[in-house]
């Protein structure tokens, strides 16, 4: 359900997307469980996003285009 959630909001809504401190609960869960230090950074970028931080900020925290930001959420939800 978060997936689908995500999908919906980042792709229409990037520039405001926010998650609700559940959803975020969720994917810290899956950050800290993940062994594959990139995919731990995809997670962060889509918390990060779902907090309130712009694409700008989070771009310029890991060195990332907003493409690559996009492609990191897709790979997230699929």
């Amino acid at each position: 359900m978060l997936k689908l959630i995500l999908v919906l909001f980042i792709f229409r809504h990037i520039k405001n997307f926010w998650l609700t401190d559940d959803q975020i609960m969720e994917l810290r869960e899956d950050h800290k469980a993940e062994r594959n230090r990139n995919a731990s950074y995809k997670i962060n970028s889509v918390i990060l996003l779902g907090a309130g931080w712009n694409l700008k900020a989070v771009r310029e925290k890991f060195f990332l285009d907003e493409e690559t930001l996009r492609s990191y959420v897709d790979l997230i939800v699929a």
